[in-house]
This record gives structure tokens, sequence and C-alpha cells, in this order.
């Protein structure tokens, strides 16, 4: 005879393990049992490689010109007394050797490695810019490397670094500030290219057969062109320094390097 079983006693034995649970069904857009594919980093022209923009460049490129600037400001304050003595140097060829030129030469000798220097340092800045825009995956185009030897091309240099600063600051500066700088530059050539032709003119019209000169007051003239060259300099420095620190400036923004 069985004993009725108590409904609220203990199981007897080992109970039988509940079912697995169903298997989580796949995410939207993969098959079941695939592997996720994984994309592949974003790149651009320099890889995941994104090079600094060039403040430091962009600083002393602006200090250097700005030196160079000012230099020519204070040749200019002086340019007077210089002329007065180149007068009584033409006048007179025998006082050259004695003339007291030393506080112009000083001014020559210093600005040529402040130019160089100057020179340099806006190319590696320039070239840097189009570096940094192939990262972001703009591609400046232009001619290679202009910044470096398109100042130098007889004729084609009015044109060739214009072209160059425009392609590397196309989207990031308007087309204005490019032609006050490089307007005002062009000017400040010409201007030089005017002066010395004009003194090798007069020189010659004014020589005697001895080698010695009647007339100097041709040379008056050059006061003239130095001030117009010099206010064409300011103008063009002002401009570039514009160009230099607001497209490092936005080439430095968050959005930018997004």
């Amino acid at each position: 005879m069985t004993t009725p079983q108590d409904p609220f006693a203990a199981p007897s034995g080992n109970p039988t393990p509940p079912p697995p649970a169903p298997p989580a069904p796949p995410a939207p857009g993969l098959v079941a049992g695939a592997v996720p594919a994984v994309a592949p980093p974003a790149t651009t022209g320099y890889g995941a490689y994104r090079p600094e923009p060039p403040k430091t460049f962009a600083l002393w490129t602006i200090i250097l010109t700005g030196v160079v600037t000012l230099i020519s400001i204070v040749g200019a304050i002086t340019a007077p007394a210089a002329l007065e003595q180149a007068k009584e140097i033409l006048l007179d060829p025998n006082q050259a050797a004695n003339a007291q030129t030393a506080s112009v030469d000083v001014l020559d000798y210093l600005v040529i490695p402040i130019q160089i220097g100057a020179f340099v340092l806006l190319a590696l800045w320039w070239g840097r810019v189009r570096q940094v825009r192939a990262a972001d995956g703009y591609q400046a185009g232009g001619i290679p490397a202009v910044e470096w030897w398109g100042w130098f091309v007889p004729i084609a240099n009015y044109v060739l670094p214009a072209l160059g600063m425009r392609s590397i600051t196309k989207g990031l500066t308007g087309l204005g500030p490019l032609l006050g700088w490089w307007l005002a530059w062009c000017a400040y050539w010409t201007t030089a290219i005017i002066s010395a032709v004009s003194v090798s003119v007069g020189t010659i019209a004014n020589m005697n057969a001895d080698g010695t000169l009647d007339n100097v007051d041709f040379i008056d003239g050059q006061l003239t062109w130095t001030y117009a060259g010099v206010a064409f300099l300011v103008i063009s420095w002002a401009f570039l320094a514009y160009i230099v620190q607001s497209v490092t400036a936005k080439l430095a923004s968050p959005a930018q390097a997004a």
C-alpha cells in the first residue's frame, strides 16, 4: 500500500534542471552567426596623423617681417641726412673714402640676416599650412614649393607667390587681404626699382668727362620714392600679419581640426 504524496513536501531526488534560455536575437543588420565587421580608421592624405598648426612659425614670421618693416621706417627717417651725404660724395668722389656712413651701414648689415630669417620662416609656415590642410582632406594644388623659389623668377615673381598663397589660404581668408598684401608688396618693389634706375640715369646724364658731376639735384627725388616705398611696405606687412595670424588660428580651432 502506497502512502499518498504530500503536496507540501520537498521533492525527492535531484530536480530536473530548467531548459536553457534561447539565444539573443542578432543585432539589426547582422546575420546570425556572422562576425561583425570593424570599420577601418578614418584616414586622410597624411594617414591618421595631422601636423600641428604652425603657431611658432606664424609668431616669428610676424615678428621678423615686422622688424624688417621697422628698420625700413628708421631708414626713411634718416634718409634726408643720408641723401645729403650722398650728394657730397657724388660732387667729390674723393670724399667717399672718408665718408662717415657707419650708421647707415649698420642698418644695411643688420637688415640682411633678418630678411633671410623672415623669408625662411614664412616659407616654413607656408609649407606647414599646406601639410595641415592636406591632412584635413584639402588639396591646395598649385605649383609645388613655390614659397621657396617663386620669389626669384624674374617678372614671374610678381605673380607666383601670390598664386601660391591663394592656393593654401583659400577658404580660410578672403581675397581682399591677399590682394592688399601682394599689391602693396609689388608697389614696394616697383618703387625700389624706379629709385635705383633714376639715380643711375641722373648720374649718367650729369656726369662730366672727368667723372665728376656738376649737378646732383636729381638725387633729391629719392626722398619721394623712399617714403612711398616705406608706406607700401607697412601696408603689405599689416595684411601679411593678418593673413598669417588668422589662417593659423583657424587651423588650430576645433571646428577646423574636426
